[in-house]
């Protein structure tokens, strides 16, 4: 199980560094957490993924310095931050996984202007 884990936590990672995402993780677990460049949210890539039936967890969602009543001029510091969990994705799905992922997240690269 460990040497799964830590085969698809290697091939994932370097498949999103060489998208240019920043990418943090550790030595165990099942996900990593991610960065998107300036100009882009992990809300309007989660969005644009759902269409396509794949979805993220966006780090304010985990942003425990957020105020309890939800007020609404809070702004997370956290926007361009997601988590992407590996851990129940097939071997076998690699490939079409991060070809529908970099489809997405080119396309709202673009479309965002973000060099």
């Amino acid at each position: 199980v460990e040497e799964h884990y830590n085969w698809q936590r290697q091939r994932y990672g370097k498949a999103f560094e060489e998208m240019g995402l920043g990418v943090y993780t550790g030595n165990g677990g099942f996900y990593h957490w991610l960065e998107l460049p300036e100009g882009m949210t992990s809300d309007e890539l989660n969005k644009r993924l759902f269409k396509h039936g794949a979805a993220i967890l966006c780090a304010f969602d985990c942003d425990m310095g957020r105020p309890h009543s939800k007020d609404p001029r809070y702004k997370t510091p956290y926007d361009r931050f997601f988590r992407f969990s590996f851990g129940p994705l097939l071997p076998e799905t690699f490939e079409a996984d991060i070809k529908l992922f970099r489809e997405v997240y080119e396309t709202y690269k673009n479309e965002a202007g973000v060099d």
